[in-house]
This record gives structure tokens, sequence and C-alpha cells, in this order.
């Protein structure tokens, strides 16, 4: 039988708390679930929202919530209330590579992840429960360091550690930015055209074949950096591509392909939304919006 708590929260040396796998963790397994102890629009989170949403809670609770770590208030001067919710909340729906969420909440034992910036799990808000979960993004053998990322993006070492000292005051030295020489650099330089590679891609919609093309190198790219989270960005960006110059068969190769990756990453709840259109993905808003048809490429060509 399998164990259903796959980890323990025991101190780490130089990071506080965190999560230890106590077995082998399979890809795209369920790690870890929670509710949250309150949450806060993203509009509407000072400190008399903090101090409020604390009122009803046990003093079991308040004092959990104490207990927490706090460094913001000494970056950036909070009351330590305050100070506290900054440096724990974790967001509830899609945050980071453009996107925000609407509200952030405060979870007891979710926010004992440390980060890594080559993450082997990964935290999604799951609305209809209302719950967090964090999901296995590559296979993990026992006693690894479960870590989440707290920066959502495509920086360099020296751009990732100078947000992460501002913003969370530390220095990172997890296996990526403890990398030197020749492998930091070209880290460093699959990370940089990966950040390009992201814009441009959205910038061809008039040239779908390059569009595709550049998706396919944005894979190996991520692929060869350890990263499981871009791979359903670059993926669903290759379909609507293809959908809107109305190339069914290469559609529908894409969509799978982000399906598949959305499922390892955030359960199959998180992963709804690209059964629907593979349904029927001529009712998707891209298909057929190019100005001629045309036949790109799949996933595998």
């Amino acid at each position: 039988m399998t164990d259903p708590k796959p980890y323990s929260i025991r101190p780490i040396e130089g990071k506080g708390l965190g999560f230890i796998a106590t077995r082998s963790i399979r890809f795209g397994e369920l790690v870890f679930s929670e509710p949250p102890l309150f949450t806060l629009p993203t509009a509407s989170q000072g400190l008399s929202a903090i101090l409020s949403a604390l009122v009803s809670k046990s003093d079991i609770q308040k004092k959990q919530y104490l207990e927490l770590t706090n460094y913001q208030s000494q970056l950036h001067g909070l009351h330590p209330v305050e100070g506290l919710f900054f440096s724990n909340a974790l967001p509830c729906g899609n945050n980071g590579m453009g996107a925000v969420a609407a509200k952030a909440g405060i979870f007891l034992e979710g926010c004992r992840f440390n980060s890594s910036c080559v993450p082997n799990v990964g935290n999604y808000w799951n609305e209809g429960r209302g719950i967090i979960e964090f999901w296995a993004l590559k296979d993990i053998e026992e006693g690894e360091e479960l870590c989440t990322f707290y920066l959502v993006g495509f920086e360099t070492r020296a751009a990732r550690r100078r947000k992460l000292r501002q913003s969370w005051g530390f220095e990172c030295h997890c296996a990526t930015c403890s990398l030197s020489g020749d492998a930091l650099k070209a880290s460093d330089e699959r990370r940089t055209m990966l950040s390009i590679l992201m814009e441009e891609i959205g910038n061809c919609g008039n040239r779908p074949g390059e569009g595709v093309k550049k998706a396919k190198l944005a894979l190996r790219l991520t692929r060869a950096e350890g990263l499981a989270y871009p791979v359903v960005t670059f993926s669903y960006d290759a379909f609507q591509l293809c959908a809107a110059v109305s190339d069914l068969e290469h559609a529908k190769a894409w969509l799978r392909e982000a399906y598949s990756g959305a499922v390892h990453i955030r359960g199959p709840e998180g992963a709804q939304h690209y059964v629907v259109w593979l349904d029927d993905i001529e009712q998707h808003p891209a298909w057929g919006v190019g100005r001629q048809k045309m036949t790109l490429e799949g996933p595998d060509e």
C-alpha cells in the first residue's frame, strides 16, 4: 500500500523547516494538499485585512501563524503581522508567466516548502475544492528535499539571486544556482533564450510556421534545463498556432501534449479545460482565425 504521506517536515541546515521525501515519489503524483487558514484578495492585503481574517481563528491557529518565518518585516519594515503574511502567502490561482492570481492564502504547512530554480514540486490552487495542491514535477528519490519555485520566469542566476535576496532575503544555492564555469554559462544562455522565445512566439500570429518551430526549440531548452511547468505553456502556444490555420491533426497533437503536461503538474482537475477543447477543437476561439489554411508541424516531427 502506498504511504499516503510521502514527506516529513523537518529542520534543514541554513533553511529552517522544509519538506523531505520519505519514499520515492513518481512524476505527476500528488505530494501534499491543504486548505488555507485564510485567503485575501490581491487588492486587499493590508494590515487591517490580515488582522480581521485572524480574529475568527482559534488560539492555536493564531499561535501557528505567529510562529511562521518572517523576513519581510526586517527587509521592508512591515508590521510583524503583515510581514508574516507577505513572507508566507501563496497564490491562489495562476501566477507568474504574465498572470497574477486574484488572491493569496496562508497555508500553515504548505508555506514550509523551500525554493529551487529547478523545482521538483509545483503548487496548484484547486478552486473547486478550495485547497492548494503540490504535485511532483519529476521522479523524486527518498531523502530529496521537496522544493517549489518562488520565481516563475527565465532569469539568469545573477538576476534570480538578486530578486530572491530583495524579496525573500536569501541567496539561492539550488542545483542550478550552484553550477559554475561552462555549465552555468549554458544554463544562463538557455534561460535567456527561453525568455526571448516566449516573447517572440507571442508575436508569430502572422508567421505560424515560424512560431511552431520556436515553440519546439523552447521545449528542447525547457527540458534541457530540467523544468516541467513551461512545457504546458509552449505546447499550448503551438496548439493555438496550428488551430489558427485550421491544421486539425497537428492542433490535436499539440493539445494532447499540453494536456499531458497539465495532468502531471496540476492533476486531472487542473487539466480539465484542455479536455473540453480536445472534444471539439473547432470551437476553440483560435480556430480558423488565420488568413489561410496551412499544414504545420506536430511535437514529434
